[in-house]
This record gives structure tokens, sequence and C-alpha cells, in this order.
């Protein structure tokens, strides 16, 4: 359970973060952990090691109060509302790359085609994850958790499709069952983008792993608000 001190919250980390002398600034209601003195060994401790990232300030979803939600705007207003200003944020993050196309086009001859496919599949990929994380974010008011749950389901998404894992699963099971498990992952559906193919089939994949994700979204928060 996170800390509360007068108006300012802290995450679960907080104690940890201050004993390893890191600094905080105040935003949004939370601590936020600045930094840990010197950038450099920073930098270089999460290239040559691990580098975790405390996301508890970063909760999605929080209504307080019987009629919150309805005085705000309808369930689905508010679930689309978040989640497609998330997704233009992460997609103008990917635009926000277009020197590296810039440069391949100046020192060669790429096929932009392919470029421009590969983009709509990371636009894609990125807005099914953002969907999911939604789905975690409505189940527990404990951010960690939320994002611990939501990392689990988009790696399992990965692996059912991971070669190495239906290769063992080829060694027991019917080639039909496993060509029936792998379509269920993203990397079936996203190769096809990498290959500069738009495929109806991998979009409507895409775009109902996101419908699914944020229906599923709306029902929990319902449920919270009912229950």
């Amino acid at each position: 359970m996170a800390e509360t001190t007068q108006e300012t919250i802290r995450s679960p980390f907080h104690a940890a973060h201050a004993a390893l002398g890191a600094t905080f600034m105040e935003e949004g209601g939370w601590f936020w952990t600045e930094g840990f003195g010197d950038l450099d060994a920073e930098y270089r401790g999460v290239r040559d090691d691990l580098g975790v990232w405390d996301v508890s300030p970063l909760n999605k979803w929080e209504f307080r109060g019987r009629d919150a939600l309805k005085a705000a705007a309808a369930d689905w207003q508010a679930i689309l509302g978040k989640f497609l200003a998330s997704w233009l944020f992460l997609i103008v993050a990917l635009v926000l790359s277009f020197p590296i196309v810039v440069t391949v086009n100046v020192l060669g001859d790429p096929d932009n085609g392919v470029i421009a496919s590969g983009y709509v599949g990371a636009a894609l990929l990125a807005g099914a994850y953002l969907a999911i994380s939604c789905m975690t974010s409505a189940l527990t008011r404990n951010q960690v958790i939320a994002f611990i749950l939501a990392v689990v389901l988009c790696l399992l998404l990965i692996l059912v499709g991971f070669s190495p894992l239906t290769d063992l699963l080829a060694r027991w099971a019917s080639p039909w069952l496993v060509e029936a498990v792998a379509k269920f992952s993203v990397l079936t559906h996203y190769d096809g983008f990498q290959k500069g193919v738009l495929d109806s089939r991998d979009l409507l994949y895409f775009l109902s792993v996101i419908a699914y994700a944020l229906f599923a979204t709306g029902v929990v928060i319902r449920n919270h608000r009912t229950g």
C-alpha cells in the first residue's frame, strides 16, 4: 500500500530509493524519483546491468465517489478518451523517428513502402499493448501489480508465437493445434508488416485485441462501481 504523507504520496519503493541516495521531485501529488546523483553511472548501470522504472505514479484509472464517473462522462467515453490520448502520444513518438527514414533515403535507396508498413504495424502493436495495460490498470489500484500483469500478458502474446516454443509444442501436439496457438501471437501478425504486407487479417487481429481489452476495461470499471 502506498504511504500518504499530508498531500503527497510516496510509492512503495520510496524508502529503498531514499536509502540509495535518490533525489525526488513533487509532481501530480506523488514523489517522483528524479535521480541518484551521477547520471553517467546511472546510464552505464542501465546499459550494463538492469534498469527498473517505478511506475507507481502512473495510475490510469481512479474514480472517487459513487457518481464520479457519471459526472465526468459515460464509461465508454472515459475509456476511449484515455486510450486514444495515450495511443496518440505513442504514435507521435514513432513519427518523431522520421530522421532515421530521411537519413536512410539520403544514403541509399530503401523500399519506403516496407518502412511505412512497419510504422503501421508498430502503431497497431503499441495500441494493443496499451489497451491491455489499460485493462490491467482497471483490475487493481496497485500500479505495480497492474504493470506486472500487463508485462506478463504482453509477454504471453509474444511467446505463443516464439519459434523455439512452437517447435517444442510441435513435438507432442498436432500441427493444426500449433498453428492455432501461434495465430494468437503478436509475432505471427506483426511479421507481415515487417515485410511490407498489409494483410486485412493482421489488421483485424490487432484491432480485435484493442477492442476486447477496452471492452474488458469497461466491464471491470462498471463492476467496481456497482460493487
